[in-house]
């Protein structure tokens, strides 16, 4: 009984240590915000310290407001929402969170939000847009989707049927230069983010054949200093291509003169001089359907500028002794500067004038002697404005050497007819006089070729008599003499017909001239045949078709998809060249400009899919559906208006197809994908809340016993 107490106090002591020991909770990982696509499924977790027993209750809230609503049956440490609740259309931008609970207190986790990526939608863009040849166009589209969609523009050559990205063309204006090569193109945006893509309507660009000249760069005015090139620079448009003819207006002309030669966009003035002050410069821009002339730029030179090197010394050639060396150089200024030659003696830095003719001219020219080298050459420019001294050219001569060849000829084998070059590099000091040789008994005896001097030697149309002939040169200079290695010559017959460049496929309108021709070597010179096929394989000769060219002054649209080849033959034999697909259209047929949208929707929904086309006369249309991509499509009975409308029970795909008597025309296709009525699934969590209740019931009456004891102990 003496321990009785003492026992007492170690169960108070015991429950007091399990109550101070209860802890709050607090989350040590809190749930992740996500960014998904529609209908995918997210989950949010959490980790939780603190005294059991202890409960967690996830909370959600629409992002609208602040009121904060708990989920049924989310109680566990993970929150899984199936991909069926999870829509842009009504989760957009939901917020989620967990809050722990225990018999200490209340914990709430940081919030994690839902972002749905929206797919790309284009809002706008435009249709057709017309150009001038060689000006620009720009090609405008807008579309909305999360994230930011990008764009990748798309062009058509073959009036829609297939497209190729362009390089470099990702904004949502696409501007470029055209000329009528683009005419008839169709052009796309394609916007693509993580949740899918959206492609534009079908952007037709016209390029009339024939508009006026226009200028849209104009000259700009420029002041310069006296001396100095001056450049003047247009851009224009228009076809036919225009011409262009740069004038100019002097005081002393007064009227507008022609500046011969200057008929390109850019005009450069060499050298401006007290002539060209305060002149004014125009293009005039030319073309069958009109004129268009720039405006006018202004030419300002300074009255009074000092002096200033444009151009310092130098030289291109090779120095060896004997070789005449000229230095260039340019300077500005006004008055225009007088030029003073001044050299040193060799390794020298002492400058002193060259007294010798020429030495007040811009360029120093001047045969190379052995006292020359490792000499300096500068120039000094002076006007009343005062002085400026180019850099120092230093001199450096090659050293005396005997001719080498650096590069030997090579045999060379052509056909005949054709022409053969042979080349030597050759070095040496002074530089080595050439000298051409020809064998004609393999390599035995040479002879001099008239007049063949330099590095290359050329033999036109060869024949049988070149061949086999050895060709040799001969360098010498005051050092002496070298022979080059021979080469030969080896000449062929091409003789039977060889086709070097076939006849290409062409699309072309109704009405317009088409011209195939070929490309091919023979000899003799061959007869040329051309022939037609309306399958590919069974071709038949075409009466009077034989030139080497076929031309047809105005296609017609019987001549539609029709094959044409040529045969080419001599006596030595014969080639056939590949067929040429002629593929006939109208420019009246249809051409969709507005294609139906695909659509996303919940099961009876009413659904309108729209689509237009322009063609003379107007054309038709007709709607076409099917159940899946294996089976064709099958007309819709009574569905002949621009829009469709319908209630969506199924999925199906659908297009309208566009018809004149000039042709027809199909729009892309258009899916229509239906979904069911969504709603929430909850879990039952009875298992949980009565082991969270029984929990806390033990705890409760731990701390009473605890409490009771205690009581106890201080009434001893």
């Amino acid at each position: 009984m003496a321990f009785a107490p003492n026992n007492a106090v170690a169960v108070v002591l015991l429950a007091l240590v399990a109550v101070a020991s209860a802890v709050v909770p607090s989350f040590t990982a809190n749930p992740t915000s996500v960014v998904v696509n529609d209908h995918q499924a997210v989950s949010f977790s959490v980790t939780v310290a603190g005294t059991a027993p202890l409960t967690i209750q996830w909370q959600e809230n629409n992002g609208k407001d602040t009121l904060w609503a708990d989920i049924s049956g989310a109680t566990t440490s993970t929150l899984d929402i199936s991909s069926s609740l999870v829509s842009r259309l009504s989760n957009q931008g939901w917020r989620y969170r967990a809050v722990a609970t225990n018999l200490e207190g209340q914990a709430i986790s940081t919030e994690a939000s839902v972002t749905i990526n929206i797919p790309p939608e284009i809002v706008a863009q435009n249709t057709t847009v017309t150009g001038s040849n060689n000006g620009f166009v720009s090609l405008f589209s807008l579309a909305t989707g999360t994230p930011s969609p990008s764009v990748q523009w798309q062009v058509s050559t073959d009036r829609g049927v297939t497209y190729s990205p362009i390089a470099g063309a990702n904004a949502p204006i696409y501007t470029f230069r055209v000329t009528n090569a683009n005419n008839g193109n169709f052009y796309r945006a394609v916007y693509s983010n993580p949740a899918g893509t959206d492609t534009s309507d079908d952007i037709l660009l016209i390029v009339p054949l024939y508009t006026a000249a226009s200028v849209f760069v104009h000259p700009l005015s420029q002041t310069i200093v006296l001396g100095t090139d001056v450049t003047f620079s247009v851009d224009f448009s228009g076809g036919e291509l225009p011409t262009v003819q740069w004038q100019i207006f002097t005081t002393l002309a007064n009227r507008w003169l022609n500046i011969d030669g200057a008929t390109a966009a850019s005009y450069t003035r060499v050298a401006v001089s007290d002539a060209d002050r305060n002149a004014r410069f125009r293009a005039v821009v030319t073309n069958r359907l009109g004129v268009s002339i720039s405006n006018e730029a202004l030419l300002t030179i300074p009255l009074l500028t000092p002096p200033a090197i444009i151009v310092q010394p130098s030289f291109a050639g090779r120095t060896t002794w004997g070789t005449l060396v000229t230095l260039r150089t340019r300077a500005s200024g006004s008055p225009v500067p007088t030029a003073r030659w001044e050299r040193t003696l060799p390794m020298s830095s002492v400058f002193f004038p060259i007294g010798t003719d020429g030495s007040t001219q811009p360029d120093l020219s001047f045969i190379a002697q052995p006292n020359d080298t490792l000499s300096s050459f500068r120039v000094v420019y002076t006007n009343s404005q005062g002085s400026v001294t180019s850099t120092a050219y230093l001199l450096t001569l090659l050293v005396p050497s005997a001719p080498l060849f650096d590069v030997q000829p090579v045999p060379l084998t052509v056909q005949e007819n054709e022409f053969a070059r042979f080349t030597v590099v050759v070095s040496g000091s002074p530089l080595p006089n050439l000298q051409w040789q020809v064998s004609t008994d393999l390599g035995f005896t040479y002879t001099n070729i008239t007049n063949q001097f330099s590095d290359s030697l050329i033999v036109q149309a060869t024949n049988a008599v070149n061949h086999k002939l050895f060709y040799r040169v001969l360098a010498n200079n005051t050092q002496g003499f070298a022979f080059s290695n021979p080469a030969y010559l080896t000449v062929v017959r091409p003789d039977a017909p060889l086709i070097r460049r076939h006849p290409a496929s062409q699309e072309v309108p109704v009405g317009q001239p088409v011209v195939f021709d070929v490309e091919a070597s023979a000899l003799p010179a061959p007869t040329y045949q051309w022939e037609s096929s309306q399958d590919g394989v069974n071709f038949a000769p075409l009466a009077g078709a034989t030139f080497v060219s076929l031309r047809f002054p105005a296609v017609a649209a019987t001549q539609q998809n029709t094959y044409y080849r040529v045969r080419v033959t001599n006596l030595a034999g014969a080639a056939t060249s590949n067929p040429a697909l002629l593929t006939v259209f109208s420019l009246n047929a249809p051409v969709v400009t507005v294609q139906p949208k695909s659509k996303n929707i919940p099961i009876n929904t009413a659904v309108s899919l729209f689509s237009t086309a322009a063609g003379i006369p107007a054309p038709t249309v007709q709607w076409f559906s099917r159940a899946s991509a294996a089976e064709p499509f099958t007309p819709i009975a009574g569905a002949t208006a621009t829009t469709y409308h319908f209630a969506a029970t199924e999925f199906r795909q659908y297009r309208a197809v566009f018809s004149n008597a000039n042709g027809s025309a199909n729009s892309t296709i258009a899916t229509v994908n239906v979904y069911g009525r969504l709603y929430r699934v909850t879990r039952s969590s009875s298992s949980s809340s009565s082991s969270s209740a029984a929990s806390s019931i033990g705890l409760h009456a731990a701390v009473a016993a605890a409490v009771v004891a205690l009581l106890a102990l201080l009434s001893l």
